[in-house]
């Protein structure tokens, strides 16, 4: 699917007027477009709550240039030490240089502290814009530097109507029980919303079907110690990892053995979630050690 004629970015928001965000959000936000300045910024929420589009927003708004980095996939120490230094340390005609790092807890401790002492040294001119899942994953120099902004998930009828203008807008015939399965389905991620609306749209009515309960499914493995059927599952249907660490966390009553110990492998499983190479082997790992005893 072309990028350019994707949904989710066609309708992103523009404007701090398109956010849904908490009136002190929405006053931080305005002051510094306003001010043409801003601190460096921690943007903390769950996937989907608009932390990047806030930060476009306010790059758009601001005299800069800007140099965007994806973390999970630019983690290591020579990210800092050579892309983000280079970009800091070269000229410009703009008031100042913007370094948006989008999924900034999947950077490695080392890179963090390489970047701690970059952000002191080019502050003159120098701003970051970081956006995280779990801000726990950050090093507390760093999240001291910063001013964090933490988003929550937008309500249900908020997500529903999000859904519902941008059907409209593209002409698409809709039931309102799809729409209201949809969301259901894929709450709180707006963003998987409407990719999944634009993906179930082709014929110009949107026709869905509620997804397949992966999570219940692996549960049910689980109790029959069968991993090939749980990594069938998982490379089949491609779930929302966060999600099934969660749902796992709320079934370890009905998985046996020690609640303490299956409890601890599922937080320390969904930590290397975002910092592994492979998320797939990583959760066939953790099934591994839940079938234990």
């Amino acid at each position: 699917m072309d990028r350019e004629l994707m949904w989710v970015e066609k309708y992103r928001p523009k404007a701090v007027e398109d956010l849904v965000l908490t009136t002190e959000h929405r006053r931080l936000i305005k002051q510094f477009i306003k001010d043409g300045r801003i601190p460096h910024l921690l943007l903390v929420g769950q996937v989907g709550s608009g932390k990047t589009t806030v930060a476009r927003i306010l790059i758009d708004n601001l005299d800069c240039v800007v140099r965007e980095l994806n973390a999970s996939d630019e983690r290591g120490i020579d990210t800092v030490r050579n892309t983000v230094k280079g970009f800091l340390g070269s000229q410009t005609f703009k008031k100042w240089k913007v370094c948006f790092m989008d999924e900034f807890d999947a950077t490695t401790s080392d890179s963090q502290f390489a970047l701690r002492n970059v952000m002191e040294k080019y502050s003159e001119h120098g701003r970051f814009i970081l956006t995280a899942n779990y801000a726990e994953k950050i090093i507390e120099p760093i999240r001291s530097r910063c001013q964090t902004l933490e988003f929550v998930a937008l309500p249900k009828k908020d997500v529903f109507n999000r859904a519902v203008f941008v059907l409209k807008s593209e002409g698409i015939h809709y039931e309102v029980a799809d729409v209201l399965k949809l969301v259901e389905d894929h709450y709180p991620d707006v963003r998987r919303v409407i990719n999944n609306a634009q993906m179930c749209s082709e014929g110009g009515t949107l026709v869905y079907k509620t997804s397949v309960d992966v999570a219940a499914q692996v549960v049910e493995f689980l109790k029959k110690r069968q991993l090939k059927e749980i990594r069938e599952l998982v490379m089949t249907h491609r779930p929302d990892y966060t999600g099934l660490y969660r749902a796992l966390f709320d079934a370890i009553p009905e998985l046996g053995g020690s609640k303490i110990e299956k409890g601890i492998a599922v937080g320390e499983y969904m930590y290397r979630d975002s910092i592994v190479a492979d998320r797939e082997v990583n959760f066939a790992c953790l099934c591994l050690k839940l079938m234990k005893g």
